[in-house]
């Protein structure tokens, strides 16, 4: 008798404890819900940081077909820091493209790195310096005109 009791006990407490974690755990994730909907994304830093960072909603550039109409010819594969790559690509003929070398989160400014007009054949060279401080690693590369798109890498090594 007295086992049937304490097991009568134990299973109660148990069921009770069940109980109050899940009403606790749907008080907690409506709390949460709360904070998620009335945070708001800041343009300036606020003085007090919020517990959880916002996310500013960002306009993404749509991204274009790589196609065959930027046809690279030939690039520097790899190159020691402190030297120059170059990339060669035929597109259509007297067209602007654009060549962007991502060293880190943005798009480099190195001189040779400007946008260029194609030739009467739709060829365009590009030469630049790679910074001697430049980590090794791959580098993205993307090429962009006449409504096309080329990605390529360059091996940056010490």
């Amino acid at each position: 008798m007295k086992k049937q009791k304490i097991f009568a006990l134990l299973f109660a407490g148990t069921m009770a404890f069940f109980a109050l974690s899940l009403t606790g755990c749907n008080e907690l994730e409506n709390q949460l819900q709360t904070i998620n909907t009335s945070e708001k994304p800041t343009e300036k830093p606020t003085e007090k940081p919020t517990e959880k960072p916002t996310e500013k909603p960002t306009e993404k550039e749509p991204e274009l077909p790589q196609t065959s109409e930027i046809e690279i010819i030939e690039y520097t594969n790899s190159v020691e820091a402190g030297s120059v790559a170059f990339v060669e690509i035929k597109g259509i003929p007297s067209t602007d493209y654009k060549i962007s070398v991502y060293y880190s989160t943005r798009a480099s400014k190195a001189q040779g790195l400007e946008t260029k007009t194609s030739d009467s054949n739709g060829y365009v060279r590009w030469e630049w310096k790679v910074s001697p401080n430049t980590n090794p690693g791959e580098i993205p590369i993307k090429i962009e005109g006449g409504g096309s798109q080329a990605k390529l890498g360059l091996i940056v090594y010490e």
